[in-house]
């Protein structure tokens, strides 16, 4: 007698930087790094987004972008934002990316000369070295409260905000924030889902995440009638 419980899991599609979509305001943000990978000199640039906008996507697409470009490409988190996990000298073949750089910033006051000399440094030596410098954070920098030393550089960065879908890219989105869930969505479900859904993409991720949790509890299969039942 089989006494084992069916587990209700749905077949999930191992991530891979060709399941992201480049929508109008990340196209913008790539022609920009497409003239720079051209360029052994220094840059800086900061990249801000709501959170789910896609800016970890983004970084792991970068890193490899500059890695085919025989760039040398290092992504750490604000958290890790130390002596150790940093290099002490740059060339101009490095790429420094920084994820969740508001998790830094939260944490620097005008008093805070310490850990805004952190960051001081780190800029200078990159710059010093024709490095390229990478941010991406949560909000745009003038939110947070800075010293004038640390504000100044940021100010000099190339400053791109993760835009909200436009009309023209929203189904192709759709599928492909679905796809990494490992849903497929046919043509007519994304139609059916851009008419519907905003064009904010935390708002589409949302969606997507009610609809993921609903066909593995229930085992239904994707319909046009069960795509509105998560809406």
């Amino acid at each position: 007698m089989n006494n084992q419980i069916p587990l209700k899991l749905r077949k999930v599609i191992t991530y891979q930087t060709d399941n992201f979509y480049w929508h109008l305001g990340l196209r913008r943000i790539k022609s920009y790094f497409e003239q720079d990978v051209s360029r052994h000199t220094f840059s800086a640039t900061y990249l801000y987004g709501s959170p789910r906008s896609g800016k970890t996507h983004l970084s792991i697409v970068l890193s490899q972008f500059f890695t085919n470009h025989n760039f040398y490409p290092q992504i750490i988190t604000a958290d890790n934002f130390d002596s150790q996990t940093l290099k002490p000298n740059y060339t101009d073949q490095d790429v420094l990316i920084i994820d969740d750089f508001q998790n830094f910033l939260t944490n620097i006051y005008p008093e805070a000369e310490d850990l805004s000399s952190r960051f001081i440094d780190l800029y200078e030596s990159v710059k010093r070295n024709s490095a390229k410098l990478i941010i991406f954070a949560d909000q745009p920098f003038q939110n947070y409260i800075l010293n004038d030393h640390l504000s100044s550089r940021l100010a000099n960065m190339q400053i791109y905000s993760l835009d909200n879908v436009q009309d023209e890219d929203l189904s192709k989105m759709i599928f492909t924030l679905a796809k990494q869930r490992g849903i497929l969505l046919n043509e007519a479900h994304q139609e059916y889902l851009a008419k519907r859904l905003p064009r904010s993409i935390s708002l589409i991720e949302a969606y997507l995440e009610r609809l993921t949790y609903f066909l593995t509890e229930t085992g239904i299969p994707l319909t046009r009638a069960n795509l509105s039942k998560a809406l």
